[in-house]
């Protein structure tokens, strides 16, 4: 079958596509391509974009774009509407996948101390104490979310020890010097980390 973009409905492209015409399939891909391109927008509004691949999202996109496809029907109202809800869903749900598994990055395997370069000893830390952006700003953004929460006292996670413990940690201190600090074993330093690590991340899951 031939036609022009512009002569048929979402509805009938959709029929098309489910018959295996591989231009209807085209038609749908161009006719949506910047709706799905205004709907990420819309979705990553205040979300630091550079911890994404634009590429992947938009993968996401499509695959989200051509299960609307596959599961609608004219009776759930109008197509645009329904792969809206559908797209935008599947890039909210990346959205809070990444900066979850970013802040357990941050709190589980970045230290504050953690050079920026290899030929500079200007460290993590340094950097956000004087509130520069980093090179990498993700090691930034997600340190200093994890920060915020920590520090929140809406939320009161941790015990005012855990804090400390943690932050110092984070920090690169040693067991033996969070215990010196806080006047504990280093056996008993590390399980205030821990503990306070394991809340943090039965928050940051939640």
């Amino acid at each position: 079958m031939s036609f022009k973009e512009f002569d048929v409905s979402d509805d009938e492209l959709i029929y098309q596509y489910r018959m295996k015409d591989e231009l209807a399939r085209e038609l749908l891909m161009k006719r949506y391509l910047p709706h799905i391109k205004v709907w990420m927008r819309e979705c990553f509004k205040g979300f630091p974009t550079y911890m994404y691949d634009f590429d992947d999202v938009l993968q996401l996109c499509w695959m989200a774009f051509f299960d609307a496809i596959d599961a609608y029907w004219e009776e759930y109202g109008i197509f645009y509407s329904f792969a809206k809800l559908c797209v935008k869903r599947q890039i909210y749900s990346h959205i809070r996948a990444g900066r979850r598994n970013g802040l357990l990055y941050a709190l589980n395997d970045v230290s504050l101390d953690m050079p920026l370069y290899e030929d500079n000893n200007e460290t993590i830390v340094d950097r956000l104490e004087t509130n520069i952006m980093l090179s990498n700003p993700k090691y930034g953004y997600l340190l200093q979310e994890v920060i915020d929460i920590m520090e929140s006292e809406d939320e009161k996670i941790l015990s005012k020890k855990e804090k400390v413990a943690v932050s110092l940690k984070m920090a690169g201190y040693s067991a033996q010097e969070i215990g010196e600090i806080l006047e504990l074993t280093p056996k008993a330093a590390d399980n205030v980390v821990r503990r306070g690590r394991k809340r943090l991340n039965k928050y940051i899951n939640s």
